[in-house]
């Protein structure tokens, strides 16, 4: 259990961190896409083809709060949803063209920003924030269950 003090301090470095790490969206010709969008069409490139509840689990949401983010991808032309050949009452969700190449633009910029933000700590420091960073995540989800 953290003291209040260090939990207080904890608390305003995390959103503090947070807040910088949304900055490189400012950099992108992106603007029409906001930050739960941005994290479908990342999560789905990172794990292929997916129904929407996966989708869900992934985000670590309800189903309810996907299918506005879904519907939206869709008719921007970034997400296509074609019916499972295995279970024709599921639908799978995947990345079009269009959606790849914004995924590589997002990338791109995300990842210069960051490594300049990361070079900071050494490798083993950004190995151990990854560890540290999953732990938390783990059991605030662990905790929902």
């Amino acid at each position: 259990m953290a003291e209040p003090d260090i939990l207080d301090e904890l608390v305003i470095e995390v959103e503090r961190f947070i807040r910088t790490g949304w900055r490189w969206r400012a950099q992108a010709s992106f603007s029409s896409l906001n930050g739960a969008e941005v994290r479908v069409l990342m999560i789905v490139s990172r794990h292929g083809q997916m129904s929407a509840s996966d989708l869900a689990d992934k985000m670590g949401v309800g189903r309810p709060a996907t299918s506005s983010v879904i519907r939206r991808l869709r008719n921007q032309g970034y997400l296509q949803q074609q019916q499972d050949t295995d279970d024709h009452r599921r639908h799978l969700l995947s990345l079009t063209p269009k959606g790849e190449q914004m995924v590589e633009e997002l990338r791109g910029i995300r990842r210069k920003i960051w490594h300049d933000h990361l070079q900071a700590l050494s490798v083993d420091e950004q190995r151990l924030l990854l560890q540290l960073i999953k732990k938390i995540s783990e059991s605030a989800l662990a905790s929902k269950a």
